[in-house]
């Protein structure tokens, strides 16, 4: 649920995931990029729309140096999605849809920039870790498992990897 209900994050705003740097092999980002931790219920992005984004990703990265793209570099990579095409993802299985709702809402826990995308049936954030069947319907019975994992290739094809300078001292 928004624990901000007062801010909205705009549809043609853009958001960012920030790349642990084993998250790219070969040059190349990879799905576990976008995969949910056990009990996890929405994955972190950032907001460079929000004023705080450059102290906050800073804040972030040199607190977790895998963030950087190469020991003591002073760049970071990150993942850009646009937050309308990120809402309209369908997750499709046997060529019909499940109704999977996918929404970004501003979280403000971590960081004023923070925001979270959500994974939702029927109301019902889906879980990283989530062993229950989470839809049932004419076409079978789909797991949280298979859900997130279309979601996970879904992400990654709309990202755009950029590589982006950091200001602090190493």
């Amino acid at each position: 649920m928004n624990t901000n209900r007062q801010e909205h994050v705009s549809s043609e705003e853009t958001i960012v995931r920030l790349l642990n740097r084993e998250w790219i092999v070969n040059g190349t980002l990879v799905q576990t990029a976008f995969q949910l931790r056990n009990g996890e219920t929405y994955l972190s992005v950032n907001r460079p729309a929000v004023g705080t984004y450059e102290a906050d990703v800073e804040s972030f990265i040199e607190q977790h140096p895998k963030y950087r793209t190469m020991p003591h570099a002073d760049t970071y990579q990150r993942a850009c999605l646009n937050v309308g095409e990120v809402r309209g993802i369908d997750i499709m299985m046997n060529g019909h849809s499940l109704g999977v709702d996918v929404d970004v809402e501003p979280r403000n826990v971590h960081a004023k920039s923070h925001a979270g995308i959500f994974t939702r049936i029927k109301g019902n954030n889906v879980k990283g870790g989530q062993t229950a069947d989470v839809v049932t319907n004419s076409n079978g019975v789909f797991s949280a498992t298979m859900i997130l994992q279309k979601m996970r290739w879904k992400l990654l094809s709309m990202a755009k990897v950029e590589t982006c300078g950091l200001a602090f001292d190493k």
